[in-house]
């Protein structure tokens, strides 16, 4: 049995978690790690998996308010794995996505910082929750989809239209998410996604504990993958980062699908714990922009080997 609520989770857990697979509520219990920002909650077994913060935009709240992002929780503690507002910049949430410089029709937009950047044309945007389209589950699996606006924050304008599907499940005692999303461009003129490594794609940062003591992270690459001085890798298709939170190591892989960008991204790898994939692109005046992501997490030690292994299957269920 599922159960979905716009309640909190009080109800849920007398309502439904004692017998249901996965739920989703919209205040969280602020025990045990939990934030309380509003958004979706995902159980799996009475253990939070998820939480997506949807927090309506707030332009006396702008920076709590400007970003939709999702949490992922550690699959032995409950207790959350990534950060949220503040810390070692603050504009770093969980699983995130976004564009330095986004350029819309002369108007340029920092879908990254959410804030308007310092050059001609650039305007303050935020990101917010249209309505949700599913929250299922399958029995091993669940699913939730949502419609998200990117909007100029003074004219509340979406200027991109976004469809954002997460899939978790459990597979060999490692958490598996699959993060779509589908970027539609609903003007008439091209859209235009550039950046640079360190401030744009798609990419994760962990809880702002990792900041306090970088050297403990480490990351393992592709094999020949190297890294520059910048912590910039050589195009490649996965990087996995080993981290110690709460006194316990983690292995979280970070995969891009093959397919949509041409050739592979590049990977930022960041000690405090944020990294994932940059690329370039554009999307055309009608046309969507369609992107496929997988993080994986794991408590048990993971080897180059073992996550070429993980990607090749990934890419399987792909193709």
């Amino acid at each position: 049995m599922t159960g979905w609520s716009e309640r909190g989770v009080t109800v849920l857990t007398a309502a439904v978690l004692v017998v249901g697979l996965s739920a989703c509520a919209d205040e969280v219990d602020t025990s045990k790690g939990f934030r309380a920002e509003q958004g979706c909650m995902l159980f799996f077994n009475n253990h939070p998996w998820l939480f997506t913060v949807t927090e309506p935009f707030d332009p006396a709240r702008f920076e709590y308010t400007y970003k939709v992002y999702t949490h992922i929780y550690d699959p032995e503690t409950d207790l959350l794995l990534t950060k949220g507002p503040g810390g070692k910049y603050t504009h770093h949430r969980g699983l995130f996505i976004g564009w330095k410089q986004t350029t819309v029709e002369g108007a340029i937009y920092d879908t990254w910082h959410m804030k308007a950047p310092g050059v001609k044309g650039g305007r303050a945007c935020f990101q917010e929750l249209v309505r949700w389209i599913e929250r299922s589950d399958n029995g091993p699996s669940a699913t939730q989809k949502a419609e998200i606006a990117w909007c100029d924050a003074e004219t509340r304008n979406a200027f991109i239209q976004e469809t954002r599907q997460i899939t978790v499940r459990e597979q060999d005692g490692k958490r598996v998410i699959d993060f779509l999303s589908r970027l539609r461009n609903p003007g008439k003129n091209a859209i235009f996604l550039q950046g640079d490594p360190q401030h744009a794609g798609m990419q994760l940062r962990l809880a702002n504990e990792i900041s306090e003591h970088e050297d403990s992270t480490s990351y393992i690459l592709p094999k020949g993958v190297t890294a520059d001085k910048d912590d910039v890798t050589t195009p490649c298709n996965w990087a996995c980062g080993v981290f110690t939170l709460n006194g316990k190591q983690r292995w979280i892989v970070h995969m891009t699908a093959p397919g949509f960008i041409d050739g592979s991204p590049v990977y930022s790898i960041r000690k405090y714990g944020r990294f994932g994939a940059f690329w370039e692109t554009e999307i055309p005046p009608g046309e969507t922009l369609a992107t496929r992501f997988r993080i994986l997490v794991s408590t048990s030690a993971l080897t180059a080997e073992d996550c070429e292994t993980l990607y090749q299957e990934y890419c399987k269920e792909t193709l």
